[in-house]
């Protein structure tokens, strides 16, 4: 009995060393577990980041300007027209302004601006064989006041168009240097004061340099319409109109509108 029990113990024993083969075999090998490949990182893009546009901002600019004036001078006494005289003109002026836009989620920028900037005077000198004439005109100041609509780029980039109304402060003098026209004799002097209104339009482009500042470029064309002025005492009245193209540039303050916005600066 104890033969046939140690026969049946090593046979036992002999199957499973045939199965699981010698130390550091199959079985051990299989309960190694395989080493994890090292975990690969990428890099997020940097975010997007531009301008928000929205706010009140504030700002100065110079301007250079060409106008043609086309005008026309009556003799108020005989009602008798004289031929219509046409003068170039061209002037730097400087001056400021005040605008609030807003920005939409699409990029889509609204907006008002007025501005201001400084005068000029132009004198033409009229000589006859039996008279002569100086006339200054000059304007004080003169200013806009427009709407906006642009598309934000997101390089900081504002492409927009602009138009509304346009005016000047002027006054006219003329001054009678030899002879007589109508009642007004050698030295007699006439001032004239005057408000002068019309359109204006155009486009630019701004670019934001600084959380708070960028700078513009735009070009607008100015229309005013007939504009009369009389002189009483010659009895002459100059019935004129004006065509301006401008080129300016200048640097705004933008005041933020609501703080720092996610992806905007």
């Amino acid at each position: 009995m104890k033969q046939i029990l140690l026969a049946s113990v090593m046979t036992a024993a002999f199957a499973i060393g045939s199965v699981s083969g010698p130390v550091g075999g199959p079985a051990m090998a299989a309960d190694m577990k395989t080493k994890a490949p090292p975990p690969v990182y990428t890099k997020a893009p940097p975010p997007v980041l531009f301008y928000d546009w929205s706010g009140l901002y504030l700002g100065a600019h110079g301007s250079y300007s060409w106008s043609t004036t086309k005008s026309t001078t009556t003799d108020t006494a005989t009602r008798l027209a004289f031929p219509s005289v046409s003068t170039n003109s061209s002037g730097w002026h400087g001056g400021g302004q005040i605008g609030y836009d807003y920005m939409m989620p699409t990029h889509v920028v609204i907006g008002a601006v007025a501005d201001i900037s400084s005068g000029r005077s132009i004198t033409t000198t009229t000589v006859t064989p039996v008279e002569t004439t100086m006339i200054q005109g000059k304007t004080n100041e003169s200013g806009t006041v427009r709407g906006r609509l642009g598309y934000a780029l997101d390089s900081n980039v504002l492409l927009y168009g602009t138009g509304g109304w346009a005016w000047a402060n002027a006054q006219t003098t003329r001054t009678q240097v030899l002879g007589q026209v109508g009642n007004a004799v050698a030295g007699t002097v006439e001032t004239v004061k005057m408000d002068r209104s019309g359109w204006t339009a155009g486009a630019g482009a701004a670019y934001a340099f600084a959380h708070n500042w960028n700078v513009f470029a735009e070009y607008r064309y100015t229309k005013i319409p007939s504009t009369t002025v009389t002189f009483p005492i010659a009895q002459r009245s100059t019935n004129s109109s004006s065509n301006t193209n401008l080129i300016e540039v200048g640097l705004n303050y933008k005041f933020d509108w609501a703080g720092p916005m996610g992806g905007h600066y």
